[in-house]
């Protein structure tokens, strides 16, 4: 599941099953029984792996796949987070994928979709300048990525992050790459 704190709310976006298909459905935490209650929200297909992001435009996004090969995003409907819109990021057939696990990082003019990768050593990376509407054909950057999944995020300092799995070392040594305050490129990769 994703865990996401909201305003004044716990949500969880938990992922069930049926006839063998997933559907993400969205919950809230009720402070006062310590259980969650469905919000009535089904987000088809989708699986997410980030929490949502507001965009430029108003509308939240996040991250996922549709069924486990297709790297996808779901988009709100503005504030009311019980609809969401799902977008399939378009790939070559030259470029497989299963499990895409695809994060997003918002750089303000332009939203950049991370898919893991599989069978190739570096990040298949989609550009969105419409606020996710439609993007870029996944192509491979020059971004090492091990076939594990990425997180994103912003720190404190502004910079954002790339979290991964070092390539060098597999699944065994965690690196996290940078921007600078303003955003833009990675400048450096920690391990």
């Amino acid at each position: 599941p994703v865990i996401w704190s909201h305003e004044d709310r716990l949500l969880g976006f938990f992922v069930g099953w049926r006839d063998k298909r997933p559907d993400t459905e969205l919950f809230a935490l009720d402070d006062n029984t310590g259980r969650w209650e469905h919000l009535g929200a089904r987000i088809a297909g989708f699986l997410p792996f980030c929490p949502p992001q507001r965009m430029a435009d108003g509308n939240w996004v996040m991250g996922g796949e549709l069924g486990f090969p297709e790297p996808a995003v779901a988009i709100s409907q503005g504030e009311d987070l019980t609809r969401w819109d799902t977008v399939q990021l378009p790939r070559p057939e030259s470029l497989p994928m299963i499990f895409p696990e695809t994060q997003i990082i918002d750089q303000g003019d332009r939203l950049l979709a991370f898919c893991r990768p599989q069978h190739t050593p570096t990040a298949p990376v989609s550009e969105s300048r419409d606020c996710g509407r439609t993007w870029t054909e996944l192509q491979l950057s020059n971004f090492p990525l091990t076939p594990s999944q990425p997180f994103t995020g912003r720190l404190s300092t502004g910079q954002q992050y790339l979290m991964t799995d070092s390539l060098e070392e597999g699944r065994c040594l965690l690196s996290i790459a940078v921007t600078g305050p303003e955003g833009g490129l990675f400048r450096r990769i920690f391990k």
